[in-house]
């Protein structure tokens, strides 16, 4: 079967991995992830979209692979033709290796924050949106559930503490407290913690400052998130760990995009894309997006453009 997409990581995987493969270790409707060596590859439908560790088939393909295979069940990566019915076929000319672009200078995001809010909140799903409403004066924040309500309690915290970086960025303390606190927080394959992390990292990247501030936030943090990756899970290791080096998955890189060009008529289906991504972890990520862009002081004549 012929893979059409590949991420950089994977693609570095599979380099050193061609005559012993890659071992499956989960099975998911839409995805599989297995073991390369010490990497972990995410094979998947189109559905999943591309991304760093990403291979992608089509349907028909990932529905084949997905009623073949069980957890321990062997997969070969080949880059010629010669494959048999359990192996991927693949060219270093589908290498997906996109990169989020960066402001330079005083250059920043020119869109209304405001709007991608308000979608935000309309269509985001999940206890990241109601918090960070909370922490915005957009609504109040009830639950009666006491574990989402702990949840709750340490995003709010963590949240402010991110927030005390722009006016203190070098103050590891309060940023390696923030981290602590998020990594690991959730349940699912990628926590809701990391998938904010992902995403206010990718925020620190697109926002242009004249003294650095931003910058430096985005150092401390890759350093911090690598020190404590061991807080989460091994599947949101990977993508973490790629967010730190600036690679994302497709739908966050368009959103990126069009927020570093100032492409208003992009902005829309590109953020409805990303909060549609997974249970929750669109919205969390496109949160975490937000938030650095929300307390990106230098980012419009000093104001931050939300409100």
């Amino acid at each position: 079967m012929q893979a059409f997409s590949v991420g950089i990581g994977a693609w570095q995987a599979l380099s050193a991995s061609f005559e012993t493969g890659a071992t499956v270790v989960s099975v998911a409707r839409r995805s599989l992830y297995c073991q390369a060596g010490t990497d972990l590859l995410c094979v998947g439908s189109e559905a999943i979209e591309r991304g760093p560790i990403n291979i992608l088939l089509n349907d028909d393909d990932w529905k084949m692979l997905r009623g073949s295979v069980t957890v321990g069940t062997r997969l070969k990566f080949k880059d010629n033709l010669a494959c048999g019915p359990m192996d991927i076929n693949w060219s270093k000319s589908i290498i997906f290796a996109a990169k989020c672009p960066e402001a330079t200078g005083v250059t920043a995001p020119q869109a209304n924050l405001k709007n991608l809010w308000n979608l935000l909140y309309l269509q985001g799903k999940g206890p990241v949106a109601e918090t960070v409403g909370y922490l915005l004066g957009r609504q109040g924040l009830t639950s009666s559930d006491p574990v989402m309500n702990k949840v709750k309690k340490k995003i709010v915290y963590s949240l402010k503490l991110l927030k005390k970086g722009w006016q203190r960025p070098y103050c590891r303390p309060d940023l390696a407290e923030a981290v602590k606190n998020l990594l690991g927080l959730g349940p699912g394959l990628t926590p809701l913690g990391d998938d904010f992390l992902v995403g206010y990292l990718s925020g620190l990247t697109l926002v242009g400052d004249r003294n650095g501030v931003s910058q430096g936030l985005r150092s401390e943090l890759r350093v911090l998130i690598i020190d404590h990756l061991a807080q989460t899970n091994e599947i949101s290791q990977a993508h973490l760990r790629w967010a730190c080096a600036g690679y994302y998955t497709e739908p966050l890189i368009l959103l990126l995009t069009g927020l570093a060009e100032g492409n208003q008529r992009h902005l829309h289906p590109a953020i409805i894309n990303l909060l549609q991504r997974g249970a929750t972890s669109g919205t969390d990520t496109a949160a975490g997006l937000l938030w650095a862009l929300e307390h990106g002081k230098e980012m419009h004549n000093g104001y931050s453009m939300a409100h």
